[in-house]
């Protein structure tokens, strides 16, 4: 089975946005799941551990030129949420089948996550 793709909402400045648990999509155990990403946008990742017992979520580091540095883990308690906020030039793909993505990874598919774009 392939990565799940997540289509991210568009969050906009000034303004109240509802975040819809129809929004969240249970990330695949074993091929994650991937963003589409845009050109230095910023992105924010919504993590819910919708499962009884901890679960890892990982936000897998790019290939771009400044994804020198590390993946973004976690350990998530049963019921629990996380938030990240990632940049397109540390965890964007430019290069191979994951080019133009951001990759995420979770310990099982009780890893659900949604994705916001945060206004520039």
């Amino acid at each position: 089975m392939a990565a799940v793709n997540i289509e991210p909402k568009k969050i906009m400045r000034n303004s109240l946005t509802m975040v819809n648990p129809a929004d969240f999509v249970a990330v695949n155990a074993a091929d994650g799941a991937v963003v589409p990403m845009f050109s230095d946008s910023r992105l924010l990742i919504v993590c819910h551990n919708s499962g009884s017992g901890s679960v890892t979520a990982t936000v897998v580091k790019g290939n771009a030129l400044q994804g020198a540095g590390s993946d973004l883990t976690l350990q998530m308690t049963a019921g629990g949420y996380a938030f990240a906020v990632v940049e397109s030039g540390l965890y964007g793909n430019t290069s191979g089948e994951l080019r133009g993505k951001i990759c995420l990874k979770g310990s099982s598919a009780n890893l659900q996550v949604a994705a916001y774009h945060m206004p520039e």
